[in-house]
């Protein structure tokens, strides 16, 4: 299992995305002959960060038995059989944001696997069996919601920065290339006047 929205803040994406197509543009041999709006519109298209969504109302429940490690005290630990339930959630979207921090980080993060367009976690009611008692299952439900709740609010915000992103990514582009256009017209001014 790996934790949601820890390993990278959203800033260094678009550093580094912004980098990126730093870099693309120097490939550019020339820019005296380049259309500035289509070029920054195919390089939009190109670098944007696309959103991530998960789709609770698909989510598949699978309830099982598992070995799982439990804590006794700080230096006992044993195997034990237990109830495990596992939520499985189908989601769209660059999978990359699930490992995102968001500007705003909270003291909460959880441990999912994601494969296959899904993200899984698990609920461990701490109880031997699956026979679990009515008050078991509402803990269980109550559990699960707040960890969609987590997930979904995590990356309502993050989609939302990298909307914001995206939208200044154009003028980013634009001003770039300008300043790329210029700088060659300098050389260009510098080279006529210095012709014998």
């Amino acid at each position: 299992m790996r934790k949601l929205f820890v390993d990278v803040p959203i800033k260094m994406v678009f550093e580094k995305t912004k980098l990126s197509i730093y870099n693309t543009l120097n490939q550019f041999n020339s820019f005296r002959e380049v259309d500035i709006e289509s070029t920054a519109d195919n390089l939009v298209s190109q670098f944007k960060i696309h959103p991530t969504k998960i789709n609770p109302e698909k989510v598949n429940v699978t309830p099982t038995l598992k070995k799982r490690t439990v804590k006794y005290n700080v230096d006992m630990r044993k195997q034990v059989e237990g109830a495990i339930i596992v939520y499985t959630i189908p989601f769209s979207g660059d999978v990359e944001l699930f490992y995102v921090q968001p500007r705003q980080v909270g003291p909460r993060t959880v441990g999912v696997e994601i494969g296959n367009n899904n993200i899984t976690f698990n609920v461990n009611p701490d109880y031997a069996t699956l026979d679990l008692p009515e008050e078991k299952q509402i803990w269980i439900r109550q559990e699960a919601k707040k960890i969609i709740e987590f997930i979904t609010n995590t990356l309502d915000q993050i989609n939302k920065d990298c909307a914001g992103f995206n939208e200044s990514l154009k003028p980013f582009i634009i001003a770039d290339i300008k300043r790329r256009k210029d700088e060659e017209d300098k050389l260009d001014k510098l080279a006529d006047n210095l012709k014998i």
